[in-house]
């Protein structure tokens, strides 16, 4: 039998061949590519959506309760100033909410 490319001789049972190093023609078969996997969804998890909305709704109202529980008990402490901090930080975030809201709302 002779190599299909070069012409060179080569032996029937050859799989490739010895002089260009091509295979032989219905000796080798290319392995198989695989075929793509299609990527499966996930499903969302409800339980976990309705908590984080419930934390991210809470969130400002708690830290404000909180920063005034502060404010009133520890009216003469040294840290207080972390108290006033905390409510003017909360404060603005459930402005920035409130905003969000009523742009999501729109």
């Amino acid at each position: 039998m002779f190599c299909q490319k070069c012409g060179k001789e080569i032996d029937n049972e050859a799989i490739i061949c010895v002089g260009c190093g091509c295979a032989v023609a219905g000796k080798y078969a290319a392995p198989a590519t695989p075929a793509p996997q299609k990527e499966v969804a996930k499903s969302v998890n409800p339980a976990l959506v309705v908590w984080s909305w419930i934390c991210a709704v809470l969130m400002p109202f708690i830290s404000i309760i909180l920063s005034i529980i502060g404010l009133s008990k520890y009216k003469n402490a040294s840290g207080r100033g972390s108290f006033v901090a905390s409510l003017i930080a909360s404060s603005v975030y459930f402005v920035f909410y409130l905003i969000f809201i009523i742009i999501m709302a729109s």
